[in-house]
This record gives C-alpha cells, sequence and structure tokens, in this order.
C-alpha cells in the first residue's frame, strides 16, 4: 500500500486477504487499485482466485447449518466510485463449480454438483435515482444440461423520474429466463429452520420474458410456466401432487 504525504490518496498495488483452516487454503481475495478518502473515489479490482468449501462452510454456520460440500467460487470483476457524481459502477463474472448445499435442519434434494456462471455490468447514480443494467447474464447446470439460463437481451434503464428514461426505437429491453426441470425443493434453503414450511417435491419449467417498459416503471411478464407434481406443508396448509400450466 502507497501513499503520498498528506494521505489523500491510496495506492493499493497487492492487497491480499487470506483465510486458512489449519494448513489449507480456504479463501484468498485480492484487491488492487486507487482509493482517495476525501471526497471518496475508488477505483479497485477486486480477485477472488481462491473460495472453497472451509471458507463457505464458516458462512453457512453463521447463516444456519449449511453445508457446502466441495464447493468451489472464483469472482473477477471491477467497482468505481465517485462521491461526487453519487455514482457507482460494477461489472464482474462470478463462476462456481461443484455446488452442493446440504443442511440437517431443511429438507433439501441429494442432486448432482452444479455449475453457476453469472457476469453483470451495471451503474448507479444516486443523485439522479437512476440504475443502468448494461449487461446480466446467469447459467446454471448440472454437467447433463442446463437448468436455468437467463440473460438482458440489451441495456435497461431503471429511473424514478420518466425525465431521464432512455428510448429505444428497437423496443423495450427484455430479461429472458428459461428454466428447465428445476427441483422446487431447493426453495427449502429460504424456509425457516424450524422446518415447519417445506416443498416436498415439485418441478418447475418456465420459458419466460419479462419485458421493462419505459423507465422500469412497468414490466410485462410473459411465456409459458408449468409446475409438477408440487407437495407443499406449511402451517395449517397441505397442497399434494399439485400441477399448473400458464
Amino acid at each position: 500500500i502507497q501513499t503520498n504525504r498528506d494521505g489523500s490518496a491510496w495506492q493499493l498495488s497487492n492487497f491480499t486477504l487470506e483465510q486458512h483452516a489449519g494448513k489449507q487454503l480456504a479463501a484468498r481475495i485480492l484487491i488492487t487499485g486507487e482509493i482517495t478518502p476525501q471526497p471518496l473515489t475508488a477505483e479497485l479490482t477486486i480477485l477472488i482466485p481462491h473460495l472453497k468449501n472451509m471458507a463457505l462452510d464458516l458462512v453457512g454456520a453463521l447463516l444456519g447449518d449449511y453445508k457446502f460440500g466441495n464447493t468451489s467460487v472464483t469472482y473477477d470483476g471491477t467497482i468505481q466510485i465517485s462521491a461526487n457524481n453519487s455514482t457507482f459502477a460494477s461489472h464482474g463474472r462470478l463462476s462456481v463449480k461443484d455446488a452442493v448445499v446440504s443442511s440437517a435442519t431443511r429438507k433439501l434434494p441429494d442432486l448432482p454438483p452444479l455449475t453457476i456462471d453469472a457476469s453483470h455490468d451495471c451503474n448507479l447514480n444516486h443523485s439522479r435515482q437512476v440504475i443502468d443494467l448494461n449487461q446480466f447474464n446467469l447459467s446454471v447446470g448440472d454437467g447433463n444440461r442446463k437448468i436455468i439460463d437467463g440473460r438482458l437481451d440489451k441495456p435497461a434503464r431503471l429511473a424514478r423520474d420518466n425525465s431521464t428514461a432512455q428510448s429505444n426505437s428497437e423496443g423495450s429491453p427484455a430479461l429472458i429466463v428459461k428454466v428447465n426441470q428445476l427441483d422446487l425443493r431447493l426453495l427449502n434453503l429460504l424456509a425457516g429452520s424450524d422446518g415447519k414450511t417445506n416443498v416436498q417435491s415439485g418441478l418447475m419449467e418456465a420459458d419466460l420474458t419479462a419485458s421493462i417498459q419505459g423507465n422500469g416503471e412497468q414490466i410485462k411478464i410473459s411465456g409459458p410456466l408449468k409446475l409438477q407434481n408440487v407437495d407443499l406443508v406449511t402451517p395449517g396448509i397441505a397442497l399434494a401432487n399439485v400441477a399448473a400450466v400458464q
């Protein structure tokens, strides 16, 4: 770390955070870039080349009783902050390999390890209350098939004030999501640890398009959605073998 004489600017040339479990490296985070404290501006590159299950299990213990098997995570991205302009920008790519999660208190499915790839590029202007979504992609698969495929087909702007909305002569941007035989028991990740609410079975298929109109004040969702063999138990309600097509 280098700084000038009055401390008004900082240069991070090799800032590394590491977590070890015994002699094994569980996590490594590398940060490089520049920071100016007053007013706050920053341009940082964040690289996570190594985040293993030992580090993830620690987070899982703080959140509940989650364990992550042989899951590994990598991330490569940048952030830019400007307090003067009230702006924040971020873009990067996340990759998760051999993703599994288990819990003694939640009824989670025993699924093959998943591969997750996601990328994003977005800008936030707080003073103008505008979010620009320039790019988003998400892919989830189990090695044999793609389970979730999502993408933003063109840049989109979400704004509170109509005067900042972008006109798009080529049509409204849309988030396109395809789902192939998603096991709905994964929703038990979001259920309470008391086990009173759980999805016992169910599959979902979908091919949805969420069209973002104007500045995001209206989002229209269209496309087929199919639920199969849904069994849900929650206090006062029990749904068995439910199927729905929309």
